[in-house]
């Protein structure tokens, strides 16, 4: 059947994404998880972002290159990057950039999708960005480490429908 078919496709662009950033997987920088429909990659923010910054890292953006390779020949697959933030406040200088999370979250994720299109070369066409502050947390913000594994950003391949 056509799922059946998609699947496959999905399963091995998931493994060849699994393989290609086999050293961040191992390192717990990256998590790749699939699902019938869709892939998700998992981006922790420590190696995208400074605190408190939109602008990627020197590291980060040699992921995303990376990924990039990765997504560019599946053109049937569009990318959403979503944004991710702990419940901190943003405080001090930053909050007249980014009053809320929200601000910071959505600027997170579409700074990962310009950087997609224009160095990475993936069609503009293909590419969403959306920020959801702290509102789908994996972790407990009680604690630094819980905190950590909120800071993400989220790239999932879905099929062009």
């Amino acid at each position: 059947s056509e799922l059946q078919e998609l699947d496959e496709t999905a399963q091995r662009l998931a493994d060849s994404i699994e393989a290609a950033m086999s050293d961040l997987v191992d390192d717990d920088l990256i998590e790749v998880r699939r699902d019938k429909r869709w892939i998700e990659v998992e981006i922790k923010s420590s190696i995208l972002f400074d605190s408190g910054s939109v602008k990627i890292k020197p590291e980060g953006q040699e992921v995303i290159l990376r990924l990039a390779e990765s997504f560019k020949n599946n053109t049937d697959q569009m990318i959403v990057v979503q944004g991710h933030t702990d419940d901190v406040k943003i405080g001090g200088a930053l909050l007249s950039r980014f009053p809320t999370n929200w601000e910071l979250s959505a600027a997170r994720a579409t700074a990962v999708g310009r950087f997609l299109q224009e160095k990475g070369e993936i069609e503009p066409e293909r590419l969403t960005a959306s920020g959801f502050s702290y509102y789908k947390p994996v972790a407990s913000n009680e604690s630094e480490e819980g905190r950590k594994q909120n800071r993400r950003i989220e790239i999932m391949l879905m099929p062009v429908r």
